[in-house]
């Protein structure tokens, strides 16, 4: 099992139901996220709800999200997080794990247990069933900035 952490820059949601970004898992290995760190990155208070779902439809983006293995070895699989294009949308969309926080700056942390129980998984064969994407469920896109930090690991 190779571990990645992915940092997530400063990303402003376009609209709600839309795809911040997506993880995707690879033709061959799947992918469990361990722990979730995202805070607000706004100068003003706005509540906002995010996700980690599984579309219905849809595809990974194109543009790629920098994962960092946590112990430097490299996978034989290409790294299986991608950033998704805007404006792709996921409605009807299956929540795997929501959270709420203030834009200005609260900080939200999620860590799976040391069994991995209740980590969230990612299946294989690519397509809209092997995808994880944030999406904002509500609040005001434009005053929620978001940034922070997955982790996640392929096996």
């Amino acid at each position: 099992m190779v571990i990645y952490n992915v940092r997530i820059p400063n990303l402003t949601p376009s609209a709600l139901n839309t795809g911040l970004f997506c993880l995707v898992g690879s033709i061959v290995k799947s992918v469990l996220i361990l722990e979730i760190e995202i805070e607000g990155a706004a100068t003003i208070s706005a509540a906002a709800e995010f996700a980690f779902g599984t579309p219905s439809s849809g595809s990974a983006g194109g543009g790629v999200l920098t994962s960092v293995p946590v112990d430097n070895i490299a996978s034989s699989a290409s790294s299986p997080a991608y950033l998704s294009p805007t404006g792709l949308s996921f409605t009807p969309f299956t929540t795997y794990h929501s959270f709420g926080i203030n834009a200005n700056g609260q900080r939200y942390f999620w860590r799976a247990m040391p069994n991995l129980l209740n980590a969230i998984t990612i299946g294989t064969n690519g397509g809209a069933s092997a995808t994880m994407a944030l999406v904002m469920l509500s609040g005001t896109p434009s005053l929620c900035p978001i940034e922070g930090r997955i982790q996640f690991a392929e096996i």
